[in-house]
C-alpha cells in the first residue's frame, strides 16, 4: 500500500492577483522607458505640468497618471510591481501602465520640441541623444556591476543582458535576431517607436527612435566600451535594424 502524499497547497490564494517572471520583466521595461522620460525633464530642467498634460492625452491616459506617479515617488528606489496590483489582472494594470508610459513619453519630448525656437531644435535633440546615452550607461553599470569578464567579450551575452532592461517597455519578445555570433550580432527591433501600437508615437516616432538607439548604445558602452551599434531607421513595415560589432 503506497503511502498517502502530503497535501499541496497553492504559493498564493486562488483569489490574488499574482505576476510572474514575464510580468515582472515587463514592468522593469516600463521602468526604463519613463526613467528616460523622468531624465530629459531633469537634463533640460523642466517639470512635468500636470494640469498641461491632462489637456494634451486622451482622457483614459489622464485617468492613469497616478501610476507614473508611483514610479517616480521619491526617496523610495525602485518600486515592487505587487504594490501596484489591483483587482484586475496583471497583463490589465501593465498594458494601461504601458499605454500611460508610452504616451507621456511622446507628449514630452513633442511638448519640448515644439516650444524650442526652430533654430535650437538640432542642438535640442542632441541634448537629448547625450542624455539618454548617459543614462543608458548609467542603467547598464548599476544592473550588470559584476557581469564576468568573458561574458562582457561576447556581445550574444550583451543582448541578453539588455534584454529585461530594454526601453521598449513592452511584454514581449523586442528583437528578431538576423546574426548571432560572439563578435557580431544584428537584428531587428520589434518594438521601437516605430512599431509601436500607440498612436500618440506616429508624429515623433523617428526623434524617439534616436533616442532609445542611444540608451541601448550607453547601455552596451557600460558592458564593453569597445562594442560599436549602428542604428538603421527603416519605415513600416520594414523593421529598424541594429548592427553590433567590435572597434578594430
Amino acid at each position: 500500500m503506497q503511502p498517502h502524499s502530503a497535501p499541496r497547497y497553492r504559493e498564493h490564494p486562488w483569489h490574488e492577483r499574482t505576476a510572474g517572471a514575464k510580468h515582472h520583466q515587463w514592468f522593469s521595461r516600463l521602468i526604463s522607458l519613463h526613467e528616460l522620460t523622468q531624465g530629459w525633464l531633469r537634463e533640460l530642467q523642466v517639470e512635468r505640468p500636470q494640469h498641461l498634460i491632462t489637456r494634451g492625452l486622451q482622457p483614459q491616459i489622464s485617468q492613469n497618471l497616478w501610476m507614473l506617479d508611483f514610479l517616480s515617488r521619491p526617496g523610495g528606489g525602485t518600486p515592487g510591481m505587487d504594490s501596484l496590483l489591483d483587482d484586475t489582472s496583471p497583463e490589465d494594470i501593465l498594458g494601461r501602465l504601458e499605454h500611460t508610459v508610452w504616451s507621456v513619453q511622446a507628449w514630452t519630448l513633442m511638448s519640448c520640441i515644439e516650444r524650442a525656437p526652430a533654430d535650437t531644435r538640432q542642438a535640442l535633440e542632441s541634448i537629448l541623444e547625450q542624455s539618454s546615452w548617459k543614462l543608458g550607461r548609467k542603467h547598464g553599470e548599476l544592473a550588470w556591476p559584476s557581469m564576468p569578464p568573458h561574458a562582457r567579450q561576447d556581445l550574444r551575452a550583451l543582448l541578453l543582458a539588455l534584454s529585461p532592461f530594454q526601453v521598449s517597455g513592452s511584454g514581449g519578445d523586442d528583437f528578431l535576431l538576423k546574426r548571432s555570433v560572439q563578435s557580431e550580432v544584428q537584428i531587428e527591433l520589434k518594438a521601437c517607436p516605430h512599431r509601436s501600437r500607440y498612436l500618440e508615437t506616429a508624429p515623433i516616432a523617428d526623434v524617439l527612435c534616436r533616442l532609445h538607439a542611444q540608451w541601448m548604445r550607453g547601455f552596451v558602452y557600460a558592458l564593453n566600451s569597445r562594442v560599436t551599434v549602428e542604428h538603421v531607421v527603416r519605415k513600416a513595415p520594414s523593421r529598424c535594424l541594429q548592427r553590433w560589432f567590435y572597434l578594430t
